[in-house]
């Protein structure tokens, strides 16, 4: 799983498909002990793309994402964050990762839906109507 350190990499790396952010801290147990369970969802999930964020040394990032509490987990996609758990819930984190699964890498609308192509195979022309 690779670290981030500068804020470049960062925005540089949550731009690109979908992206599960990890905030730890190294003194921080719970992050720790989901450090595991965090690399089996990351070969589950192959698609998504998993980072770690030590808040400690890329504080800069931390404070831009505002993270007050360790670990918490942001998922982005195309450059928008569309979820976050804070805490080592791997319940929470499933069911974020497979969220994000639905929407196949494109960021959901504001009221969190899938974006939708505009062709649902219907056939919208009113002049057929009759």
């Amino acid at each position: 799983m690779k670290s981030i350190t500068s804020s470049a990499e960062f925005e540089a790396l949550i731009a690109k498909g979908t992206v599960l952010v990890d905030f730890f801290a190294t003194w921080c147990g719970p992050c720790k002990a989901f450090q595991s369970t965090l690399e089996a969802l990351a070969a589950a999930f192959p698609h998504i793309m998993f980072v770690k964020v030590d808040v400690d040394v890329a504080e800069e990032i931390a404070e831009r994402q505002r993270i007050s509490s360790m670990p918490t987990f942001k998922l982005f996609a195309g450059g928008r964050e569309v979820g976050v758990v804070t805490g080592a819930d791997e319940d929470e984190v499933r069911e974020l990762l497979l969220q994000a699964s639905a929407f196949d890498g494109a960021p959901p609308n504001a009221d969190g839906a899938q974006f939708d192509s505009g062709d649902d195979g219907a056939d919208d022309d009113d002049d057929d109507a009759n």
